[in-house]
């Protein structure tokens, strides 16, 4: 074992566990071969396009303990929760192209297929669990590439999946180089491990996604604007609960109940609006979250404070304890996104 093995094996170590109930995965990850071999003649889109997405999870999967090997491997509990979150993916896949092949239409799998939730620690992450998601996302770009010249010879039509791959291919160098620094011996912070994941994980995100696009680019294009709250037709749909209680306690109930109508008839909701939307909703969902107030002017919609170590809402990276709003316009100003360590708070609500 030469000394950067000691070194990562002295970081990784640390809640690590045996990965021998690993290779049962990787073995279900092998059936995707099988299944490929065994489904070869269908041209069926969908079974391909079901076969593809469990293809990706399993590069993905292999990528990660692609270091595993030998009776002292050992491996740290962040990478073995998300190799068995991405192995355990396929089953699901594998059968939904099979019953498609079989019976059309009888695969029961909503398309697209997220990457899902993935496997956090609160300290920092491990070196060996970053150095597998580097791998993923380059096995990952590797099995994209050949695909993106023919779609830039046709870039009408694949507008959103071109777009995300220019999201994933930088997001994934920016990954390398913050690599580069840790692997480089340099003492560096929790954050920069931290960053170094997160884009990692995204560029994983807008490849799968790539996958699915490149066959049909119309089931990522709702993804560019995204289904949130604001596709309500209630003109409280993105109100705080605290401004609610508020205006009931001042008996401004109706008053407010006007201007919200007059807002929202004259606001034309932007797709960037309905990312950060669609966003801290599904922040709010995971806990990393909460509210903490709310704005002083319509709609009235909450101020968030980060509670998990950092969040990322438009690309924009928010430590803990920080908060965010998005300023909407009102008589001539706003519609921006907006993060402080904290916000002053308002004597009044304007109206």
């Amino acid at each position: 074992m030469g000394l950067f093995d000691r070194l990562r094996g002295g970081i990784t170590r640390q809640d690590a566990g045996s990965p021998e109930h690993l290779e049962g995965y990787r073995r279900i990850g092998e059936q995707v071969y099988e299944a490929k071999v065994e489904l070869a003649e269908d041209a069926s889109p969908r079974v391909r396009l079901l076969l593809h997405i469990a293809e990706a999870f399993q590069v993905m999967g292999d990528a990660l303990v692609l270091d595993l090997s030998g009776a002292d491997a050992h491996v740290a509990r962040t990478t073995q929760e998300q190799a068995e979150t991405w192995y355990g993916r396929i089953p699901d896949l594998l059968i939904a192209a099979r019953k498609e092949s079989v019976y059309p239409g009888s695969g029961q799998v909503s398309l697209p297929i997220q990457i899902g939730s993935h496997a956090f620690t609160q300290e920092m992450c491990p070196l060996g669990y970053l150095l597998g998601l580097r791998r993923a996302a380059g096995d990952m770009e590797d099995l994209i590439n050949p695909e993106v010249l023919r779609l830039r010879t046709n870039k009408d039509e694949f507008r959103e999946t071109l777009l995300l791959y220019e999201e994933a291919r930088t997001r994934k160098s920016t990954g390398d180089a913050l690599i580069g620094s840790i692997m480089g011996g340099r003492n560096v912070p929790h954050e920069t491990h931290e960053d170094a994941r997160i884009q990692y994980w995204q560029a994983l995100t807008n490849y799968l996604l790539m996958i699915q696009g490149i066959q049909d680019n119309a089931l990522i294009v709702d993804l560019f604007s995204p289904k949130s709250r604001l596709d309500d037709d209630d003109v409280w749909k993105v109100t705080a609960r605290l401004a609610v209680d508020d205006v009931r306690a001042s008996g401004e109930l109706e008053q407010t109940q006007q201007t919200l109508t007059e807002f929202w008839a004259a606001h034309s909701i932007t797709d960037e609006e309905r990312r950060y939307q669609n966003t801290v909703e599904r922040l709010l969902k995971e806990g990393a979250i909460q509210e903490n107030g709310y704005w002083y002017k319509p709609p009235f919609n909450p101020v968030y404070l980060v509670v998990s170590v950092r969040v990322e809402v438009l690309g924009r990276k928010i430590p803990q304890g920080h908060e965010l709003v998005w300023d909407y316009p009102w008589q001539g100003q706003g519609m921006r996104f907006l993060t402080r360590p904290s916000f002053r708070y308002a004597e009044q609500r304007t109206h």
